[in-house]
């Protein structure tokens, strides 16, 4: 252990200064000693302070140095600051990486990467990505990724998007509704019979219902409306009739459906 831990030292101390070498100006002796240093944790200091200097040449020395496991990591991490002369070898790297995780809020990270660096065909990775993002994963990418998302597959693929965000709003994943409402440009008939339906059989009480209302209101026309006026007066009809009885249900259901 002792031993390790010497090593471990000796390690962090090169890594200590080549950064602090390499963070303030380009040195090619000291990337040319941190490329054949056989330290990880050298090279990706050296990578992290030529990335600040933007001397490509000596950083593309650095990163060709790295074994394949470091130099994808660094990539998927870095791809904005990558050399263009490694920009084939980092998309690639980079794609690598998305066929082989299961970590989904990942996937939609480094698919929104490429796309700003100017790759093509990866809707269906951005797909496939937010249909499997769970629910926190979507509040908490929020803005930050999943808007850049939705304005790309509004091009690519407006009804995924726009089903999708429905979805999501109505579920109460996504609450501020009317930032999300504009992604959607057509809300398919059978999702809004769908929430109709339930408004009209379950109990909603204890539970949120603003989205689901939000999205059947977007969707809204006469027909929606004279279905939702005639299950009010059914539910209405049937509560005069009853009077003796107490109907909780069939009152919480028509404040749903007045809502």
């Amino acid at each position: 252990r002792e031993f390790v831990e010497r090593r471990r030292a000796r390690h962090e101390a090169r890594a200590d200064f080549v950064s602090e070498l390499l963070h303030h100006r380009v040195d090619g002796e000291v990337a040319a000693f941190a490329a054949e240093d056989n330290s990880i944790a050298v090279k990706k200091a050296a990578v992290a302070g030529l990335m600040w200097t933007g001397d490509d040449d000596v950083l593309t020395h650095v990163l060709e140095s790295m074994d394949a496991q470091t130099f994808e990591d660094v990539a998927r991490k870095n791809a904005d600051r990558m050399p263009a002369a490694l920009r084939p070898r980092t998309t690639a790297s980079m794609r690598k990486f998305i066929e082989s995780t299961t970590d989904h809020p990942a996937r939609l990270r480094t698919a929104l990467d490429l796309i700003e660096l100017g790759e093509t065909g990866v809707d269906g990775v951005v797909k496939d990505a937010m249909a499997g993002l769970p629910r926190d994963d979507v509040r908490n990418l929020g803005s930050h990724h999943i808007r850049p998302a939705l304005e790309y597959l509004r091009k690519t693929d407006p009804a995924w998007a726009s089903e999708w965000v429905a979805i999501q709003v109505a579920e109460g994943v996504l609450y501020e509704h009317d930032y999300w409402l504009r992604f959607v440009t057509a809300i398919p008939d059978g999702l809004v019979e769908k929430y109709l339906q339930r408004l009209e059989s379950e109990d909603f009480k204890n539970a949120r219902i603003e989205g689901m209302i939000a999205v059947m209101a977007a969707h809204a026309d006469a027909k929606l409306a004279t279905h939702v006026f005639a299950k009010l007066r059914e539910l209405r009809r049937k509560v005069d009739a009853e009077s003796g009885q107490r109907h909780e249900f069939e009152w919480q259901v028509m404040r749903q459906l007045e809502a």
